[in-house]
């Protein structure tokens, strides 16, 4: 059985059909803008959107998306976008609790130095360490954690990913954030 794959921007058109408010068209406007004519390529966009559907739970746009992805990532890079949500929810989950703690107290405890938590996954990533970078980064943005954005844009930066591209990351968490409550 073929499945018809089905381009980006009509993906979009029927998510939002039959949501006609003025915030609906927002979210819609944003969302085509940053996943189709931003200064992301169109595989970074879409496995950064991916990763976001991903972590908002929103399996319909999941489903959609690794269809739509299937004509031109790896299978592989699909399934550690997918993943890489679940792997990021941990850690922002740790490290905010560490960034609160350490505001708190004002120092970070000894005994807290150390996550103590298997993230090995992160050192040689499918889809490479750029791309990886920049899902992390729009995941940290998308989960609020502080330490977490200051970490992946620093390795952002260290990859050479410009700050345009940093910014349209950040934008398309805020945006999928909102899409994911309509």
């Amino acid at each position: 059985m073929v499945t018809e794959v089905i381009p980006l921007e009509e993906l979009i058109d029927r998510w939002f059909a039959g949501l006609t408010t003025s915030i609906a068209k927002d979210l819609k406007v944003n969302l085509k803008r940053l996943t189709t004519q931003s200064d992301l390529n169109r595989d970074e966009a879409m496995l950064a959107f991916l990763a976001l559907a991903q972590a908002a739970g929103m399996s319909d746009v999941v489903v959609s998306l690794e269809g739509a992805l299937k004509e031109f990532v790896p299978a592989e890079e699909i399934v550690e976008a997918k993943q890489s949500a679940a792997m990021m929810g941990m850690l922002t989950t740790y490290y905010r609790f560490r960034h609160m703690v350490q505001e708190g107290l004002g120092q970070l405890p000894e005994g807290f130095a150390n996550a103590g938590l298997r993230m090995t996954s992160l050192a040689r990533p499918v889809m490479g360490k750029r791309r990886f970078e920049m899902m992390a980064f729009a995941l940290a943005v998308f989960y609020g954690c502080p330490s977490c954005v200051v970490a992946h844009d620093r390795a952002l930066r260290a990859e050479d990913v410009s700050e345009s591209q940093i910014h349209d990351l950040a934008r398309l968490a805020a945006v999928v954030q909102g899409f994911s409550r309509l």
